[in-house]
């Protein structure tokens, strides 16, 4: 998959004092679908905006957070990118739960410690 990296040219400038309450995305309420997918790569957000939601958009990007969102089935949903680790993941967690985010899923890869789960096992 060859690399994805948005024009971000005409969006909010994410040093706006209103912005730096969310400290990773950037982004403010109403931006923000209440659903949200969080997978690791900036690529694969993108990919993901553009291959599974209609009409998505992008919101933000700061660093290697970058923000879509639009409707999955009439559903709203947003994509954000979390960049690799825990301390970057915990950082959007921290956002999106400021900006009452009711449904976040990892998607892509991740380790267990729990032996029953085998690789290349869905975990919801």
């Amino acid at each position: 998959m060859a690399a994805v990296w948005p024009d971000s040219s005409d969006l909010p400038d994410p040093n706006d004092p209103d912005r730096a309450a969310f400290r990773a995305v950037r982004c403010l309420p109403g931006e923000i679908a209440p659903n949200v997918l969080v997978p690791g790569d900036p690529a694969r957000a993108a990919r993901i905006a553009k291959e599974w939601l209609t009409d998505a958009k992008l919101v933000m990007v700061q660093r290697e957070f970058h923000s879509y969102t639009g409707t999955y089935n009439g559903v709203p949903v947003s994509v954000i990118s979390t960049g690799i680790g825990s301390p970057s993941a915990a950082m959007v967690m921290q956002d999106l739960g400021k900006l009452g985010c009711d449904v976040v899923i990892r998607v892509g890869t991740a380790g267990s410690c729990v032996k029953e789960v085998k690789p290349g096992d869905n975990v919801v």
